[in-house]
């Protein structure tokens, strides 16, 4: 992007009419995603380069010296993205939990021809207070060997193995969808598969 020396020494009336438009539009929800990259091409070229033999000299907004509305308006943008992202992950988790109903489980457990000892040990999890049911939730990462009750003796999961196979693949496809592993998350996922 090329820009001379602006009539007035300001170019806050170049940028911030095309900015807010785009800020309108993204949160209205018309852009598409080649939309976002082409502004994110905008903003820093160098880092969003369509091709390897793109230019290396070209300027971006962020490289330029920006008038303060310009700035705070990018900010505003920004803000949108991100608010975006984290609403597109917050839907997933929602749309991921919604298929595991407490009751219907509850009621697939008690409608089976089990006896009672097994069945009061899968329904456990839903006779726990909602902390604890909470925690073995979270706790679907742990080897079965970590996994005791308050006694100390070995606990076995009241969860389904089909809910932790679940659990594990939506877990590990969130960590590399974000990009935050470390060794134990490598391990465990190599594990899972």
């Amino acid at each position: 992007m090329n820009s001379r020396d602006l009539i007035g020494g300001t170019n806050t009336t170049h940028f911030l009419p095309i900015l807010k438009l785009f800020d309108t539009l993204l949160l209205v929800g018309v852009l598409s995603d080649t939309d976002i990259h082409r502004f994110f091409r905008l903003l820093n070229p160098k880092s969003f380069q369509e091709t390897l033999d793109s230019p290396q000299n070209v300027k971006g907004l962020v490289d330029l010296d920006l008038d303060e509305m310009v700035q705070l308006e990018l900010c505003h943008i920004m803000n949108h993205l991100c608010d975006l992202q984290l609403q597109g992950r917050v839907e997933s988790l929602i749309n991921f939990a919604e298929t595991f109903d407490q009751l219907r489980r509850y009621l697939e457990i008690k409608q089976t021809d089990m006896p009672s000892a097994e069945a009061a040990r899968k329904t456990k999890e839903f006779r726990c207070p909602p902390k604890e049911q909470m925690l073995k939730l979270l706790d679907f990462k742990a080897d079965r060997d970590e996994q005791t009750d308050e006694e100390g003796e070995l606990e076995v999961s009241a969860m389904s193995e089909f809910l932790q196979r679940v659990l594990r693949e939506f877990h590990c496809n969130m960590v590399k969808f974000i990009g935050n592993s470390d060794k134990n998350d490598d391990n465990y996922s190599a594990n899972v598969e």
